[in-house]
């Protein structure tokens, strides 16, 4: 018979058997990762001390988001694609990596991509203001006003708080899709 340890140690034992790191080492990458002290090379290089250790699918898929984050804040959006889609791939029902991975593209002017990623948060999370913002975003870089306005109507009915943040990109939009936009939102005029 196997002996039984209370959660907690038999936790910290099984990590301790872990090819890689020992378990304060995966304590303190971890830590690193979370922070995003030192920079971004620094969190990039702890977040794959996390992922070097074989953590569980929870810490696994966490140390993606944020390595992934570090890698686009640091410019390097291609590393930056391919870990959020890794969390993807861990997490295809989590609206939070379709959203960011969406908003990543929209930045490298994939838009169309974007698109496709934002609906699907949109489909896990409906009226996640985020994803709605960058799908905005992306409606109004590919030309399609109408489309852009109808989703930042639904942000500011749900968030009117968000008017002041909403201005600059209601100035952007070509005129006549700014003129429905000033149906609801006066402040949006020049």
């Amino acid at each position: 018979m196997f002996p039984t340890f209370p959660k907690p140690l038999a936790l910290g034992a099984l990590l301790l058997a872990l090819p890689g790191l020992s378990f304060a080492q995966q304590g303190d990458a971890q830590a690193r990762c979370q922070s995003g002290e030192g920079g971004f090379d620094k969190q990039v290089s702890a977040c794959s001390e996390v992922l070097d250790g074989q953590p569980d699918a929870a810490a696994r898929l966490n140390a993606l988001v944020r390595r992934a984050g570090a890698h686009f804040r640091g410019g390097r959006t291609d590393e930056a694609i391919a870990d959020i889609s890794q969390a993807i791939a861990l997490a295809p029902d989590n609206a939070t990596v379709y959203r960011a991975r969406g908003m990543m593209r929209n930045a490298r002017s994939e838009h169309e991509l974007a698109l496709a990623d934002l609906d699907k948060a949109l489909e896990l999370a409906p009226g996640d203001t985020g994803a709605l913002r960058h799908r905005a975003q992306a409606y109004q870089a590919l030309g399609q006003g109408d489309k852009a306005v109808a989703d930042y109507n639904a942000i500011l009915a749900k968030d009117p708080g968000y008017a002041s943040e909403f201005k600059p990109a209601c100035l952007s939009l070509d005129e006549a899709t700014r003129q429905l936009v000033l149906v609801n939102w006066p402040a949006c005029d020049k």
